[in-house]
C-alpha cells in the first residue's frame, strides 16, 4: 500500500512542478513583451519568446508536448483586436484562446475592460502535455493539457 502511495504521490508532484514552472514561463513572456525589447511588436514579441523558452527548462517546447503563444491585444475604441502574436512549440491541440491576429480578442470580463482604450497589452499562454510515468500514475491519471496564461 505505500508503495502505492509513493508511485501516486511521484507523478502528482510532477504535474504540480510542471504547472509551476508553466506560470513563471507565462508571466516572464509577458513581462518580456511589455517591456518592448524590440524596435516594434513584433520583434519585441518575438525576443520575448525566444527568452522564456530557452528559460523553460525542465520543461521541453520544442517538441510535441508544449507550446507557448504570446500575443499582443490592442482595444481600439473599445474594439479589442490581437494585432500580432509569436508562437513556439508543435502540441498540435493547443490553439490560442484569446484569439488570432486580426480578429476580435477574447478577453476576461473586467471594470473597467482590459486593455483600457488605445493601450497594448500583452497575453502569454501556455500549454504542455502532461504524461503520468509510474504505472499507478497511469492506472489513475489519464495524460491531460496542462495550461496557463498571463496578463501584462
Amino acid at each position: 500500500m505505500l508503495v502505492l502511495l509513493a508511485f501516486g504521490m511521484i507523478d502528482f508532484s510532477r504535474a504540480l512542478y510542471d504547472h509551476e514552472v508553466m506560470i513563471n514561463v507565462s508571466r516572464e513572456g509577458s513581462n518580456q513583451a511589455a517591456r518592448g525589447g524590440g524596435t516594434s511588436i513584433n520583434a519585441a514579441l518575438s525576443n520575448a519568446i525566444t527568452a522564456v523558452v530557452l528559460g523553460a527548462a525542465p520543461l521541453d517546447f520544442a517538441g510535441s508536448n508544449g507550446k507557448v503563444i504570446i500575443s499582443a491585444v490592442f482595444n481600439n475604441a473599445g474594439n479589442i483586436t490581437v494585432i500580432s502574436q509569436a508562437t513556439r512549440g508543435t502540441l498540435s491541440t493547443a490553439n490560442s484562446l484569446v484569439g488570432t491576429v486580426g480578429s476580435g480578442a477574447k478577453m476576461p470580463k473586467t471594470s473597467p475592460q482590459i486593455p483600457s482604450t488605445n493601450k497594448t497589452m500583452y497575453v502569454t499562454e501556455v500549454f504542455y502535455g502532461f504524461a503520468p510515468v509510474t504505472p499507478v500514475g497511469k492506472l489513475f491519471m489519464s495524460p491531460t493539457q496542462l495550461y496557463d496564461a498571463a496578463y501584462f
